[in-house]
């Protein structure tokens, strides 16, 4: 079996960035992805904060272009779920469904996952009205009410999006003001077809075999009231898909793994990078730094241990 320089898994922004400068560093690695490259990129509906882009560019589109730089520099991106991650003496081995890889370095970067509100009628029904992604479904509710949730600027795209193509949007937040982009709270209400309904708590998602509609608390009062609506998308945040990586590392209680300036974790070899790693902020710009200090990381470790 052949011994890369590094496997990367994960396909983001970070993983990317990181298969790019090692490219350009001369070392073998290959990218391995169990979903579409890009990442949270490729189902954001508008970029409109990353560098090099004066006008808004789809999610997309910008995933397209990252995944095209990396293939030109000849880097393989694998479609596979990994499903372990051992350390044998000095090397990595990883494995998937028909995949096996060896290495002497890794670099994690299989990001988030979107995080469930946890309440009643969500799992249930998702995929038959619950929905975690706009971009993914809204076309399946073209001309009909939607409620999406949450305060950021996810939840914010989200319901732009969306409100082309629905007949209406509710933007439902628990605090009385939004924690996303003041130009994007301000588009939003200027474009007037988007209801906002502030300090209002989701309790249950209602409906038999379908969503029919939202129960919602207003937190200043008590009381509650049953939305009308055929779809929720939710966006409350995120939660590192660090599974794989129990026992191997230093993680903190949450699942975000502990790493040095280099981005190396406390596993000699491994290094991590995006929103899989503890730190302040998480955005595409931070991600993409992250995979070029990990792919630095990796390539003065590998000069060191020859």
């Amino acid at each position: 079996m052949q011994i890369l320089d590094s496997i990367i898994i994960g396909a983001g922004p970070a993983g990317m960035t990181a298969g790019i400068y090692l490219a350009r560093s001369g070392r073998s690695c290959v990218i391995v992805e169990a979903g579409v490259a890009g990442g949270q990129v490729f189902i954001n509906h508008l970029v409109e904060n990353y560098p090099g882009f004066p006008e808004p560019i789809k999610g997309s589109e910008l995933a397209e272009l990252m995944e095209k730089q990396v293939r030109r520099l000849g880097v393989e991106i694998k479609n596979s779920l990994v499903t372990s991650i051992n350390k044998e003496k000095d090397h990595f081995l990883v494995k998937g469904y028909n995949l096996e890889l060896k290495s002497r370095t890794l670099i994690y970067a299989a990001g988030s996952k979107p995080r469930p509100l946890g309440i009643p009628g969500e799992e249930r029904l998702f995929g038959s009205g619950v929905s975690y992604c706009s971009t993914c479904d809204g076309m399946f509710f073209k001309g009909k009410d939607v409620v999406v949730i949450g305060g950021g600027n996810s939840a914010l795209h989200g319901a732009e999006y969306l409100e082309k193509i629905c007949s209406s949007v509710s933007l439902v937040h628990r605090r009385d003001e939004f924690r996303g982009d003041l130009m994007l709270v301000e588009r939003l209400k200027g474009s007037g077809r988007v209801k906002m309904l502030l300090s209002y708590e989701p309790l249950e998602v209602l409906g038999d075999k379908k969503v029919d509609s939202l129960r919602l608390k207003d937190v200043k009062t008590g009381k509650t009231l049953d939305l009308k609506c055929d779809g929720v998308f939710i966006y409350v945040g995120y939660q590192p898909q660090s599974e794989l990586l129990k026992g191997l590392c230093d993680m903190d209680d949450y699942g975000y793994v502990l790493t040095d300036n280099s981005m190396s974790s406390s596993l000699k070899g491994l290094y991590c990078a995006g929103d899989i790693v503890k730190k302040a902020h998480r955005q595409m710009v931070t991600a993409t730094s992250d995979g070029c200090i990990a792919a630095l990381g990796v390539n003065e470790y590998l000069n060191k241990n020859k």
